[in-house]
C-alpha cells in the first residue's frame, strides 16, 4: 500500500467515544481567532473558491481548464490533506434582501428596481431558495500553533497563485463563515437567527458548539434524524471506467441542501512510480517477452512525472526566496546580504526533516525510483544508475568546492544502500531460475 495512505490513516486515528450530547458529536475541539481549527488531532483552515467559466469554455479552453485545475492539484503540499467541498444551502432571507436585493432611492427609478428584485426572487424561488458555494480545506497533523499558522500562510500563497491561472481566486474563511456554514447544515430553517462574536462568547464562557448544534440527534441504520429533518450519508467508492466530466455538475444539481466533498491525498511521484511498478507492473509482467530474449522499457511519463514534481517543489523555494527579499528590499540571485525570516526557517527544517520532501528517506528513495523509471526496473542496469548517481554526487562535490553538508552524505549512504537492494534483486531472481525444482516426467530418479 502507498505509504503516504498508511501515514495518513495513522495520523487521522483516534479513540472513539459514544458522543453524550449533541455537543459532542461535533468534533472541533479548539477554534483560534484567524480561522485556524483543531478538529480531532488535526489543524485545519477553509477557503471560499469563486466560480470557473466552465459550461460556457470551447472544447481547447476546457483542455486548458483541465491542465490548470490538474496545476492546482500539483501544487497541494503532500504532507496535507484536502478536501474539495460543494455546498447547497438555503438563502438567509435577510441576507439575500440585504446584499442582493436593491433598495428603493426615490429618484424615479424605483419601479425597474422592483422589476428587476422580482425577476431576483423568482430566479432564487426556482431554484428552491439554494446557493451553490464552494471550498477547498487542507488539514495538517497537530503541530505547535506557531507552526501550523506559518505553515498555511505559504499555502494560501501558493494557492492564490495556481488558481489564477483559472481565473478564479481563494479567500480564507474567518470563523464566522465557518460555523455559519456549521450552523445552516445542523438547524435548517432557521438560517437568519445565526450570529457568533468570539470575543464575546469568550467574555460570557459561551462554548461555540451551542451556537450551531441541532437540538437533538439520532442516529439510525440506514440515515440520521436531526431537528425533525432526516438526512443520509452516501459515499461514491468505485468510479466506471470513464467518467463524463460533468459528472460532479450533475451531483451537486439537486434542489435539496446538500454537501458533496472530494477528498484529495496528494501522493509523492518517487511513491506513484514504486506503486505503478509494484501492482501493475509485477515482476513476471514489466518483462516484454521476445524472441531475442527479455527486455525492459523506460517508462518516460513516470519520468517526466519525478522531473515535474521536483521542479516545482524547487520553484516553491525560489518564489518564497524571492518574496522575503523582496520584503528587505534585496534582489534574488544577487543580494548575499539578507535576514532569513523565520517562516523560511521553518520551511527549510520542514523540508530536509525526517518525513520531508528533501529529506534523506524521499530523496534516497526518489534517487533509486528515478533510476528505475529510466531503465524500466531492470537489476542488471541498476549497476549503470549506481555509476551515474556517483558521478553527479561527485561532480555537485566539486562545484560545492569541498565536503557537501551531513545531509547530503547520508542521502549518498542511503541511495548506495537501495541501489544495491536493487541490483540484488535480479540475482535473486537468476538464483531462483537456476534451482527451480525437477518435475514429474523430467527422469530423474
Amino acid at each position: 500500500m502507498i505509504k503516504s495512505l498508511v501515514s495518513a490513516n495513522k495520523s487521522e486515528r483516534e479513540k472513539f467515544t459514544v458522543p453524550r450530547s449533541v455537543q459532542a458529536t461535533i468534533p472541533v475541539k479548539c477554534v483560534y481567532p484567524d480561522g485556524i481549527w483543531l478538529v480531532g488531532n488535526r489543524h485545519s483552515k477553509s477557503w471560499r473558491l469563486t466560480d470557473v467559466n466552465y459550461a460556457a469554455a470551447s472544447d481547447e479552453e476546457r483542455r486548458g481548464i483541465f491542465m490548470a485545475y490538474g496545476g492546482v492539484l500539483n501544487s497541494l503540499p503532500t504532507d496535507a490533506a484536502t478536501k474539495i467541498t460543494i455546498i447547497n444551502r438555503r438563502l438567509n432571507p435577510v441576507d439575500f434582501e440585504r446584499s442582493i436585493l436593491m433598495e428603493e432611492r426615490w429618484d424615479g427609478l424605483d419601479e425597474y428596481r422592483q422589476e428587476a428584485n422580482a425577476i431576483l426572487k423568482r430566479r432564487a424561488a426556482e431554484s428552491n431558495n439554494l446557493v451553490q458555494e464552494k471550498y477547498i480545506t487542507l488539514s495538517i497533523p497537530q503541530r505547535k500553533i506557531e507552526e501550523t499558522r506559518s505553515y498555511f500562510r505559504r499555502v494560501d500563497g501558493n494557492l492564490t497563485k495556481s488558481l489564477g491561472r483559472l481565473d478564479s481566486t481563494a479567500r480564507e474563511v474567518a470563523n464566522h463563515d465557518r460555523l455559519r456554514i456549521l450552523h445552516d447544515f445542523f438547524r435548517p430553517g432557521e438560517e437568519q437567527y445565526f450570529t457568533f462574536d468570539q470575543t464575546a462568547a469568550i467574555r460570557h464562557g459561551v462554548d461555540f458548539k451551542d451556537l450551531v448544534c441541532p437540538d437533538g440527534i439520532s442516529f439510525k441504520a440506514g440515515h440520521f434524524e436531526m431537528g425533525g429533518k432526516y438526512g443520509r450519508v452516501l459515499f461514491l467508492k468505485e468510479y466506471a471506467s470513464y467518467i463524463e466530466d460533468d459528472m460532479i455538475s450533475d451531483l451537486s444539481d439537486f434542489d435539496r441542501s446538500l454537501m458533496l466533498s472530494i477528498d484529495i491525498l496528494p501522493i509523492p511521484a518517487d511513491e506513484a512510480v514504486k506503486e505503478n511498478v509494484d501492482t501493475y507492473v509485477p515482476e513476471d509482467k514489466n518483462k516484454v517477452e521476445e524472441d531475442a530474449g527479455t527486455t525492459y522499457k523506460p517508462n518516460a511519463a513516470l519520468v517526466k512525472a519525478m522531473k515535474d514534481e521536483q521542479a516545482a517543489n524547487q520553484q516553491k523555494f525560489i518564489d518564497m526566496m524571492k518574496s522575503m527579499l523582496n520584503k528587505q528590499g534585496k534582489v534574488f540571485g544577487e543580494s548575499t546580504d539578507y535576514t532569513v525570516s523565520a517562516e523560511v526557517q521553518a520551511a527549510a527544517k520542514e523540508a530536509i526533516s525526517e518525513d520531508g520532501y528533501w529529506g534523506v528517506k524521499q530523496t534516497s528513495e526518489r534517487m533509486v525510483n528515478f533510476g528505475k523509471a529510466l531503465v524500466g526496473g531492470d537489476p542488471a542496469r541498476a549497476g549503470e544508475m549506481r555509476d551515474a548517481f556517483i558521478k553527479g554526487y561527485e561532480a555537485a562535490t566539486k562545484a560545492w568546492g569541498g565536503a557537501l553538508p551531513s545531509i547530503a552524505k547520508e542521502t549518498y549512504d542511503a541511495s548506495m544502500k537501495l541501489f544495491d537492494e536493487w541490483e540484488n534483486e535480479g540475482k535473486k531472481n537468476d538464483e531462483s531460475v537456476e534451482e527451480a525444482p525437477e518435475t514429474e516426467g523430467s527422469g530423474k530418479e
